[in-house]
C-alpha cells in the first residue's frame, strides 16, 4: 500500500472558509537533456533514449527547492477545479484574495 501524507490548506473561497486537502504528489514532466532529434532518428531503444531525459517540475516552484510553493498551488487548483482555470482564467488579485480573505484591488 503506498502511504502518502495529506496536507490541508486554509482558503477563502466566495467569502466562506474551506480546508482543502491534498496529497503531496505533485506532476513532472520529461525534457530532453540535449538535442534528441538524432538519437530519435537512429531509432534508439527507449530505454537509452529515457537515460537522455531530465525530470523537470509543471508547475510553480522556487529555485532552491521549496515544496510548499507547489503544494499551495495544488491546492489553489483544486479550489478552482484544475490547473487550466487557475493558470489561464486566474486573476492575481483574486488568488490574493482567496489566500487571505483581504480584499485587494488592482490599479
Amino acid at each position: 500500500m503506498n502511504c502518502q501524507e495529506v496536507l490541508g490548506f486554509c482558503m477563502n473561497s466566495v467569502g466562506i472558509w474551506a480546508i482543502i486537502d491534498v496529497d503531496e504528489s505533485i506532476p513532472f514532466f520529461k525534457v530532453p537533456k540535449q538535442d534528441c532529434s538524432k538519437l530519435l532518428l537512429e531509432k534508439m531503444r527507449l530505454s537509452e533514449l529515457a537515460k537522455n531525459l531530465d525530470t523537470k517540475y509543471l508547475g510553480a516552484h522556487s529555485s532552491k527547492n521549496n515544496l510548499w510553493i507547489s503544494y499551495i498551488e495544488k491546492a489553489y487548483a483544486k479550489l478552482n477545479e484544475g490547473y487550466f482555470n487557475i493558470c489561464n482564467n486566474g486573476i492575481a488579485s483574486h488568488a490574493f484574495t482567496d489566500l487571505t480573505s483581504a480584499p485587494c484591488r488592482v490599479w
